[in-house]
C-alpha cells in the first residue's frame, strides 16, 4: 500500500480503508486496507449505518 493512500486516510480520520477493485470478493492487503470488488462494497455500503 503506498505511503499516500495511509496517510490520505489519516489525515480524514478514515474510518474503514477500502481500496475497489473490478473483480469478486475481499482480501486483506495488509495495515488495515482491505481490497473488495466493486458490487461486494455496494452492498456493504447499503447495510452500514452512517457514521
Amino acid at each position: 500500500m503506498s505511503r499516500g493512500f495511509l496517510i490520505g486516510c489519516d489525515d480524514v480520520n478514515a474510518t474503514r480503508r477500502l481500496v475497489i477493485y473490478s473483480g469478486q470478493g475481499a482480501f486483506s492487503l495488509g495495515h488495515g486496507v482491505e481490497a473488495m470488488g466493486l458490487l461486494d462494497a455496494v452492498k456493504l455500503l447499503r447495510t452500514e449505518e452512517p457514521r
